[in-house]
């Protein structure tokens, strides 16, 4: 089994919630990674940028690399 961190903007994904942009292919994109690391084993959802102190075989984060 693997155990999995995902981490991504709450205002466009957070399970088993409706959020402002889950429309958004951010939040749709979001939504399918999430449903195939939970298929696969646990998955733990962050809310935003983690601090630490998660153990995870795979992590996968939305970065926001563009500025204004």
């Amino acid at each position: 089994m693997t155990s999995s961190v995902l981490s991504y903007f709450e205002e466009y994904f957070t399970p088993d919630c409706d959020v402002p942009l889950s429309g958004h292919s951010t939040g749709q994109i979001a939504r399918h990674i999430h449903s195939l690391l939970d298929r696969r084993g646990t998955c733990q959802y962050v809310a935003q940028q983690p601090v630490g102190g998660l153990r995870a075989d795979v992590f996968v984060g939305h970065s926001m690399t563009a500025t204004r």
